[in-house]
């Protein structure tokens, strides 16, 4: 990454076009990822397999990104294979440190 693109990271910025070329996204823990209604996140997705497990759930999402692996403590939601969803980073979950 060059140095203007981490200045903007530093700032709270996020761009998924750098996620296509910066392997980031690969550090991202499972529960930096927020699940919101389609069009009212950074990304959008349809669900490929769920799994309810006690306090949350896991949910792999197909994106324009990849298989993207989410854990949400909602609970109260069904998933279904092929359903529409939204992925959105929470506020605090991506840091940008130099190498």
């Amino acid at each position: 990454m060059t140095q203007p693109q981490v200045e903007r990271f530093d700032r709270g910025a996020t761009h998924l076009q750098i996620g296509r070329t910066y392997r980031y996204r690969e550090g991202l823990r499972p529960e930096a990822w927020q699940v919101v209604p389609t069009g009212g996140g950074a990304l959008d997705g349809t669900v490929v397999k769920f799994a309810y497990l006690g306090s949350f759930q896991e949910v792999t999402v197909a994106t324009a990104l990849g298989e993207i692996f989410v854990v949400t403590p909602d609970t109260a939601r069904a998933w279904r294979a092929g359903e529409a969803i939204g992925l959105a980073l929470h506020e605090r979950s991506v840091s940008v440190v130099a190498a």
